[in-house]
């Protein structure tokens, strides 16, 4: 990561990089190797149903925030921005769980109604499993739903305040993967003249890095954020499974 690197230093993103690296550290303190079910004396599966959500989505996050620095090495752009996003959904995803947990706990939903959201969230899906095979099996939670709930999440966070931050970046990065104008563009240029030449090795360009570093932060940072709220929730108010370091 030798050019990498310089180019980080280049481009004003030290502080930015040192702090994505040291969120491994983070990632370290919160990792559990094994987790066994409370089975007795449990009137709702809230605490093994939730931690068993979270630490899924926390090994997720874990496995693409560690990609973006493969990617980084290697200088693969499109997946560079691939991982990001997906990271993004994840953290999304999260977000949703706690935004509805503390409104069951305050009383806004009914337990059936939770209880069906984390269905969704651990077991839900479009086309897999079959649901010919699986008929209650239940249909996935539309991601920018999810996404828009972070935003939710990050207002309640800033007294109320109304952005729209975490939907920008990720409605950009989406962009950036799908193939149309902006996705197109990877690998090539194009000149006044009517040529377009096409590198062979597809690097990542300054003004690349300064996308994919700061959003990879932004979700790092905003992930641990509700991860340990939802964490915190479901130890206060639930069983809880049983959990191994």
């Amino acid at each position: 990561m030798t050019s990498i690197n310089k180019r980080i230093k280049a481009n004003g993103l030290v502080e930015d990089f040192k702090q994505l690296n040291q969120f491994n550290d983070e990632y370290d303190k919160r990792f559990y190797k094994r987790i066994v079910f409370q089975r007795k004396n449990l009137k709702k599966l809230f605490g093994n149903n939730g931690i068993h959500f979270i630490l899924k989505s926390l090994q997720r996050s874990r496995y693409l925030y560690l990609g973006l620095f493969d990617c980084l090495n290697v200088s693969n752009l499109a997946l560079a921005f691939l991982v990001t996003r997906a990271h993004f959904e994840v953290t999304g995803s999260v977000a949703y769980f706690l935004w509805n947990l503390n409104k069951y706990y305050d009383g806004r939903i009914k337990e059936k109604e939770l209880d069906d959201i984390l269905g969704a969230l651990l077991l839900g899906g479009k086309t897999f499993p079959e649901k010919e095979k699986y008929p209650h099996r239940p249909d996935a939670i539309n991601v920018l739903t999810q996404i828009d709930t972070a935003d939710k999440v990050f207002a309640h966070m800033n007294s109320g305040k109304n952005v729209k931050m975490f939907r920008e970046c990720y409605d950009f990065l989406s962009e950036a993967c799908h193939p149309n104008f902006l996705g197109l563009t990877f690998g090539s240029d194009e000149f006044d003249d009517g040529t377009i030449t096409f590198q062979k090795k597809i690097d990542i360009n300054d003004g690349n890095l300064k996308i994919i570093i700061p959003n990879m932060l932004i979700s790092c940072a905003f992930f641990f954020h509700i991860y340990d709220k939802s964490f915190t929730q479901l130890k206060k108010n639930e069983i809880m499974p049983d959990l191994y370091k």
